[in-house]
């Protein structure tokens, strides 16, 4: 009977990329531990199966080999160890042993070792997404390497940029190789601040463009940045009415884009709200007034003008439905709900279609269906007693035609305020 021959055993043993030490003296103290004399050995290793120890053998020439067990910094990729109280220049070897138990050793074996003069400098805070501009120094024509902690890199210049695509604290390496066995290394930290993302509504709209009225379904489109481009969203919408829902997310890098739907059934100028919120419970949010009008006629008046023998309101339909003509108006001299005298009144000439106004003149011109000496009379002795208060609040009332389904839109009686002719 065949039998399979059994899997090929790993026999490749791990690889160095580089080996690298710094005097603990020289390193930033707020980033590499322990300052004095010493020296910290880092050591780049990769193999297959996975790296299970690094140890690095040294002598500064007394005639005793010490070892050292590395540590993996996860965050930087390499190994890292500090001797302490080992002397500037030395000789080493560092070897590494993978999950197969194969051995490798370090090209540097048996080289003395002298430690570049490298600078990261000083530590940092930066907010995600912006550019840093890196400021490291170390010796001309040496090749440098930045790890900037979040698995990127950059090779050849003492001063790279670099921008985080997400917030923490990063620790960043600087190395420089001057290809003849001279390295030296140096770190800082970098704090990268999270930053909340930006909304901005853009359309609000309805099936059939136009006003917003009862029972329009209506449809909110909103767009958000954020600088964290690794940065999870999610997004919710207040209506201002009571209502409020998690909204619709197209994600992109760097932002994106919200939608929700919506009906109110009750007329009145709302407060809409549309808000993101990051993974780190940043919020950004943008608010817009929306006015929905009734489904029925309702009529809204506004001060126009007065002179000494005559008062002007503009009476305006802003109800979907077409309000009729004659439809009654009264005038008063003040708030009749406080003891205002009232003036006269008169009707509307026309039927007024959606946002379609009417004005209406007593007093020098007057309306059909008033005596002309009455209106005057009253008019007269109105406005001498607001000429004696200085100041005039002119209220014109007109009948609401806003119920349907059993919703009531507000009653409108929107006042006029104008100055007494003395005072014009």
């Amino acid at each position: 009977m065949w039998t399979p021959p059994p899997a090929a055993a790993d026999t490749t043993p791990p690889t160095f990329a580089w080996v690298s030490t710094s005097r603990l003296d020289s390193l930033s103290a707020a980033s590499a531990g322990p300052a004095g004399d010493g020296i910290r050995f880092v050591a780049q290793v990769s193999d297959a199966s996975g790296v299970r120890r690094v140890v690095v053998v040294y002598t500064d020439g007394a005639g005793v080999w010490l070892p050292l067990d590395l540590a993996y910094d996860a965050s930087a990729g390499v190994w890292t160890g500090d001797a302490a109280g080992a002397a500037a220049d030395l000789l080493f070897m560092a070897q590494a042993v993978d999950q197969a138990g194969n051995v490798g050793v370090s090209r540097g074996k048996g080289v003395y070792f002298t430690p570049l003069a490298v600078a990261a400098g000083d530590d940092l805070a930066a907010d995600e997404g912006a550019e840093i501009a890196f400021s490291g120094a170390g010796p001309a024509g040496a090749a440098a390497l930045w790890s900037f902690g979040d698995g990127q890199s950059a090779a050849g210049s003492y001063e790279p940029r670099h921008a985080y695509a997400e917030s923490g604290v990063f620790r960043v390496l600087l190395r420089a190789s001057d290809g003849e066995g001279g390295v030296g290394m140096d770190a800082l930290m970098a704090v990268i601040r999270n930053i909340a993302p930006v909304v901005q509504i853009g359309a609000v709209s309805t099936a059939v463009p136009g006003p917003v009225f009862q029972g329009d379904q209506i449809t909110v489109t909103a767009s958000f940045t954020a600088p964290g481009l690794l940065d999870l969203h999610t997004a919710a919408v207040d209506w201002g009415d009571g209502a409020a829902a998690v909204a619709r997310l197209a994600l992109r890098a760097g932002g994106g884009a919200i939608t929700a739907t919506h009906s109110y059934t009750e007329a009145a100028v709302y407060r809409l709200t549309v808000c993101a919120t990051d993974d780190e419970d940043e919020t950004g949010c943008d608010t817009r007034a929306i006015t929905v009008y009734c489904v029925a006629a309702d009529l809204v008046s506004a001060f126009v003008a007065a002179s000494p023998i005559s008062l002007t309101v503009r009476v305006t339909n802003t109800g979907q439905a077409i309000a009729p003509a004659d439809v009654p108006v009264t005038f008063y001299a003040g708030d009749p709900a406080a003891g205002g005298v009232l003036i006269t009144t008169t009707v509307t000439s026309r039927p007024l279609a959606f946002g379609q106004a009417d004005e209406l003149t007593i007093g020098g011109r007057p309306r059909p269906r008033a005596s002309t000496s009455s209106m005057r009379l009253r008019m007269t002795r109105a406005l001498a007693s607001a000429r004696r208060r200085s100041a005039m609040r002119i209220t014109a009332a007109a009948r609401s035609f806003c119920v349907r389904g059993g919703s009531t839109c507000p009653s409108h009686r929107m006042a006029g305020a104008g100055r007494s002719p003395a005072a014009v």
